[in-house]
């Protein structure tokens, strides 16, 4: 829980990685925290993200689905809603 940020580049290129989880108490990700996880498929967001930077997902081609919190208020009307 003590976890607030995910810096620039932390995940990327990690190929085993299929979905990613980030936690409510998350509130920034950098960017290209994510990018080239080619075997990535789906992202749940978390109700205390307010700060995704550009190109976090850049390359990840199988990218389907990217579901945010109905409680995230900057994030809720731009992906699926859970």
């Amino acid at each position: 829980n003590s976890v607030k940020h995910i810096a620039w580049d932390a995940f990327a290129n990690c190929q085993s990685l299929t979905n990613v989880i980030i936690p409510d108490n998350v509130e920034k990700v950098d960017r290209s925290a994510f990018e080239n996880c080619t075997e990535l498929t789906s992202v749940t967001i978390g109700r205390g993200l307010i700060d995704l930077s550009g190109g976090v997902f850049s390359g990840c081609t199988k990218l389907e689905k990217i579901i945010v919190s109905k409680d995230n208020k900057k994030y809720k009307n731009m992906f699926i809603t859970a």
